[in-house]
């Protein structure tokens, strides 16, 4: 299996070479590629049940459940978006 280059936008972060990063997986009232706004209190229901299965949000690649690429370590909503630190899985491809 080859590497897989993945384009994306850093927007802000704190990314650090051990696979830990922080910053803001969205902000409020951006308009994304599909047209939608997310705005305050969208992401509550699904942080304070645990995600969907109550056992965590998954961190996931490309939302796929079956592509886990590391935890979240803390995932919160503020007032400017969804705010998130986590720990990338560097021994996995």
């Amino acid at each position: 299996m080859g590497i897989l280059n993945v384009p994306f936008e850093i927007k802000e972060s704190n990314i650090q070479e051990s696979g830990t990063f922080s910053g803001y997986g969205s902000v409020f009232g951006n308009k994304d590629s599909h047209g939608d706004i997310c705005v305050q209190g969208c992401f509550s229901k699904s942080i304070n049940s645990g995600g969907r299965n109550g056992t965590g949000v998954a961190m996931l690649y490309q939302h796929y459940s079956r592509n886990p690429i590391g935890i979240w370590k803390m995932i919160v909503e503020d007032s400017r978006g969804l705010k998130v630190e986590g720990q990338l899985a560097m021994g996995t491809q």
